[in-house]
């Protein structure tokens, strides 16, 4: 039997970055992970005659328990933040809660939704020097920003490639990943998500932030 409702996690990256911080639209896929994503959303919407299709693109996902974001908290609690290229640069969050809260959400309304929903802690993202802020704030203490040039960025990642295929472990930062990071703006609205379900204002970052470095350190990882 068909199911109620398929509801598909894509990413941010299926879309692609900004091409401006007032850009929502994005200029398409950069990443072999973000062609991926977007080949696997189209063979979905073949079925879309068939049942109901819900597409979330989730930006940077964080919260108790994530392993990937640890490392931008253990950056912040020694004072400093490394950022590739420029620190010009703006990201859009969402807590892992808030982005259940959603999938949950939309399996439960068993109905289309038209365009793809992007879940994120606020409409307009986070530039670096507000996140820097926030993370101050949090961790009390001051921070530091440090823009490494993309040359280098570049040339760590060749290597992890090297490593990754030496070790069978995957790179942190890949080529692939390259690929995404040089770019400034990955910013996405919350907006459809809140006029297709009825959900709570998602969890503004600070807070998220908290909790989540609380997490971090009643689990030892912090």
């Amino acid at each position: 039997n068909p199911p109620a409702v398929f509801v598909f996690v894509s990413s941010i990256a299926a879309r692609g970055p900004n091409r401006s911080p007032d850009d929502l639209i994005g200029k398409g896929p950069v990443s072999h992970y973000g062609r991926s994503k977007l080949m696997a959303e189209q063979l979905v919407l073949k079925k879309r005659m068939l049942y109901p299709i819900v597409i979330v693109r989730p930006p940077v996902v964080y919260g108790p328990g994530d392993r990937e974001t640890l490392t931008l908290f253990k950056m912040f609690k020694k004072g400093r933040a490394f950022v590739p290229g420029t620190t010009n640069r703006s990201l859009s969050f969402v807590h892992v809660d808030d982005l259940a809260a959603l999938l949950i959400a939309a399996a439960r309304a068993k109905r289309d939704v038209a365009e793809p929903l992007y879940p994120a802690d606020s409409p307009n993202g986070r530039s670096l020097e507000s996140l820097v802020q926030i993370a101050e704030e949090v961790f009390q203490k001051k921070i530091r920003p440090f823009a490494i040039p993309l040359p280098i960025v570049r040339c760590v990642a060749g290597l992890n490639d090297l490593f990754s295929l030496a070790t069978g472990r995957p790179a942190f930062i890949s080529s692939d990943k390259f690929r995404e990071l040089r770019e400034a703006y990955w910013v996405c609205s919350p907006v459809s998500c809140h006029s297709a379900y009825t959900l709570p204002p998602f969890r503004d970052l600070k807070t998220g932030f908290a909790e989540t470095k609380l997490w971090y350190e009643n689990a030892g990882w912090l």
